[in-house]
């Protein structure tokens, strides 16, 4: 009786211990296709920390990054995802494995990015990790390198990309919706003024969603949100109108700005000499008046009255302060001097803060390269491509 007895207290803790186990293991497993590598707990990165990690990817497209960095979060489909591409170059007809998750299927269709990820796996790695843990920091910190790079010159519009400045946001909008130009860089290059275009791009262009992504991925900067789970249809009709307006203002802007240019006087550099001549000639003739040798002092009390009136103005007595004021005058209404003014330029004028912060803004800066601007290059382009609708 003793030895049941104590068999069965002894099995009741067991199964005390299994009941408290049980529910321990469950928390600890990850969600079906995610390594637990990527959401496993990991030190908080600073602000320094996390610009660095993001800077490679930073300038890419807020399109492509929507979908680059939640694939991130599951590196080891990324090595897959690499291994399906190269098998895919000797059998193109070649299907993904549907257990991949969307946005690394997604992201087959950008193979240079992919391949990048999977090169440097134990960056794609730290990267995943940023995004689950920290995702609002992983979003501040792309825009705190894009207004770097912004503010240097090296991150403009041009045909392949429209910068949007909106308050402390930037965003990049590839110019064509049904396109995605994927930028080559080296971040610490990108963030210091250039004289020589700072940036290529991967040529080949790629068609967006080819393997029939169901769901889309958009951020949502202000809330420092990556969003999922929009119609794909709908966000690629939302991009092509956003896209399509920011591109007729940056062109009216750059229409507005040529007629300005053309409206301002401006002179060749003959009439500038003669100018310069025609306002000289009247000071230099009072000079060699003046300087002309005076009568002997055997001559008539009115020859010298004649003599030295003649180099007066009429109506009024010759004087130091007479002649200086004619020199002064003559220069002072010299035929130019107005379009030489403090405050002149191509792009001076009536511009107010609040335009400089619109989508006009990109206008302007796709002609910094003009003489106006000390950044020279620039940036603007992706290589990658887009699906034909």
């Amino acid at each position: 009786m003793r030895q049941f007895t104590h068999r069965a207290f002894r099995w009741a803790i067991l199964s005390l211990v299994a009941a408290w186990l049980v529910p321990v293991s469950a928390v600890a497993q990850v969600a079906p296709g995610a390594p637990a590598s990527a959401t496993a707990l990991a030190p908080r990165l600073s602000a320094a920390e996390m610009e660095k990690l993001v800077g490679p990817v930073a300038l890419y497209p807020d399109d492509l990054l929507a979908i680059l960095l939640p694939a991130s979060t599951t590196p080891l489909d990324i090595v897959k995802a690499q291994r399906y591409l190269e098998k895919r170059k000797s059998n193109p007809k070649l299907q993904p494995d549907p257990s991949l998750p969307e946005p690394v299927r997604n992201l087959l269709n950008y193979p240079d990015v992919v391949k990048k990820m999977s090169d440097d796996l134990d960056w794609t790695e730290r990267l995943g990790k940023a995004v689950a843990n920290q995702q609002k920091d992983v979003v501040n910190a792309i825009q705190a390198f894009r207004r770097k790079v912004y503010a240097v010159g090296n991150l403009k519009t041009d045909d392949k990309q429209i910068i949007v400045v909106e308050k402390e946001v930037i965003k990049i909008v590839q110019a064509d919706p049904k396109v995605i130009y994927v930028p080559q860089y080296q971040p610490s290059v990108v963030v210091v003024t250039q004289s020589v275009p700072v940036a290529v791009y991967y040529p080949t262009p790629y068609p967006v969603y080819y393997y029939g992504a169901s769901t889309a991925y958009a951020f949502g900067w202000y809330s420092s949100t990556i969003y999922y789970g929009y119609d794909v249809e709908d966000l690629q009709e939302e991009r092509m109108d956003y896209a399509r307006e920011a591109r007729e203002d940056w062109q009216e802007h750059r229409k507005e700005m040529q007629g300005q240019r053309q409206e301002r006087p401006s002179q060749t550099p003959t009439q500038k000499q003669e100018a310069a001549r025609g306002t000289q000639a009247q000071p230099s003739q009072t000079l060699r008046e003046q300087a002309k040798p005076q009568p002997s002092a055997t001559a008539s009390q009115t020859q010298r009255q004649q003599g030295a009136g003649a180099s007066q103005p009429s109506g009024q007595p010759w004087s130091p302060q007479t002649q200086v004021g004619q020199v002064g005058s003559a220069q002072g209404t010299r035929p130019g001097d107005s379009q030489f003014s403090r405050g002149g330029g191509a792009f001076g004028g009536g511009g107010s803060s609040a335009d400089m912060a619109s989508a006009s803004q990109r206008g302007l800066q796709s002609r910094s390269g003009s003489g106006w601007s000390s950044s020279g290059g620039g940036f603007g382009g992706r290589g990658g491509g887009g699906r034909r609708r």
